[in-house]
């Protein structure tokens, strides 16, 4: 049985995400092995659901087991939160990766892939960044000279997709790529119907109205998040601690910020009098968006600037991969395993971490109890729940209940 790849933020788990583990579950009868973000997410925002949670929520849904991206990779720009994850996919025996994809073109994407790895491309993109576009613009402009992939690139899951092979060859490993046709609303689409609702336009329902669950969500996932929410973890959205993240960026040096991912160009004095002349991060972000610096890019820096992250953190590889969830099948095939590439922990006091592992998993922890602060319950909000949670072992459904809820 080979496992099969996925990576994932499931914030919320919905019925697009059930779609893309069903047709995946159709074409392959592999293990799934989802690799999901934590409690911060790429967007460079808290996950609406606590990490355990949305990885419970998954695993009763289809996924067989689900492991956690490292905070440093999970708020990273596309490049590395995807050579994050396709790392620790690889390290767990996938050879197969499956995405969701605007174009359901497998071999457009893996063509793609192989542009963006040669020494043509960079040239390319160097020279549109000299003429002051955007990374993302300089990067699609390049790609539709080079090879017509322009606007494959323009396509957020497409887009992802791309990276995800990329970072598998660029990391020799040779996976097979499965593209499931993304169905539903656009990738952070307001509802505008009956159609499966994007991530984001379920996000903006539960903010209008956080006692309330809303349609689009499978209803094993739904049953898990709204046991979450009568105790009090979730829905989770910044607000609460913002005045927290602004005490400490305006205790921050340019210097300091100069240390931030992504951070280049002098930015870091643009972004020291953003975050003088702002109230939130909300508004930093806006006074500090650029030609060059797009607002996902600030708010994932503004992020990794209040939990403590820095782009020696994430500069190489993740160095280990936390358990959250597994099915039966999913902890048979974890008992199977040998020793693997990297460390698997399951029981976080015990971790067994040194060096600048250890430093990167008390960095998590404390942003942990960070997260925790924005919880709606206020009982939940002492520290040290990293240490507490053990992975989820769900016993109780099986696969085909699941997915055809």
């Amino acid at each position: 049985m080979q496992p099969v790849g996925i990576v994932c933020e499931y914030n919320p788990f919905h019925s697009g995400h059930l779609h893309h583990l069903s047709r995946t579950r159709e074409r392959t009868d592999g293990l799934l092995i989802c690799c999901m973000s934590g409690d911060f997410v790429q967007r460079g925002d808290y996950a609406v659901f606590p990490r355990h949670i949305r990885a419970e929520a998954a695993v009763r849904c289809g996924a067989d087991l689900v492991v956690e991206l490292p905070l440093p990779w999970a708020v990273a720009s596309a490049p590395r939160f995807a050579a994050g994850a396709v790392h620790i996919l690889a390290a767990l025996g996938c050879r197969t990766l499956s995405f969701g994809s605007e174009s359901g073109d497998a071999g457009r994407i893996s063509r793609a892939a192989a542009l963006l790895l040669s020494p043509e491309f960079d040239t390319a993109v160097r020279e549109e960044l000299s003429r002051g576009t955007s990374y993302a613009a300089a990067r699609a402009a390049a790609a539709e000279t080079l090879g017509g992939f322009g606007g494959l690139l323009a396509n957020p899951n497409d887009n992802l997709a791309v990276e995800y092979l990329r970072a598998a060859a660029g990391q020799g490993y040779k996976m097979t790529p499965i593209a499931v046709r993304r169905v539903g609303a656009a990738h952070d689409a307001a509802r505008t119907g009956d159609e499966l609702p994007s991530a984001s336009a379920l996000r903006t329902e539960m903010r209008q109205a956080p006692g309330h669950l809303p349609t689009g969500i499978p209803a094993p996932a739904a049953a898990v998040f709204a046991r979450a929410m009568a105790e009090g973890l979730g829905p989770v959205f910044s607000e609460p601690v913002c005045a927290a993240h602004m005490a400490q960026l305006r205790r921050l040096s340019p210097t300091d910020l100069a240390h931030l991912p992504d951070m280049g160009e002098g930015f870091e004095m643009r972004l020291f009098s953003a975050i003088r002349a702002s109230s939130s991060p909300a508004e930093a972000a806006d006074a500090a968006k650029t030609r060059r610096y797009a607002h996902s890019r600030i708010r994932r820096q503004l992020l990794s600037a209040y939990l403590g992250i820095t782009a020696e953190d994430g500069a190489g590889l993740s160095p280990y991969a936390r358990i959250l969830a597994f099915s039966e099948r999913g902890r048979a095939y974890l008992a199977s395993l040998g020793e693997t590439e990297i460390p698997l922990i399951s029981k976080p006091a015990r971790h067994g971490l040194s060096g600048d592992a250890a430093r990167l998993f008390e960095k998590e922890a404390l942003a942990a109890d960070l997260y925790a602060l924005a919880l709606p319950d206020p009982a939940l909000h002492s520290a040290g729940g990293t240490y507490r949670l053990s992975p989820v072992y769900v016993r109780d459904v099986s696969i085909n209940e699941s997915i055809n809820s």
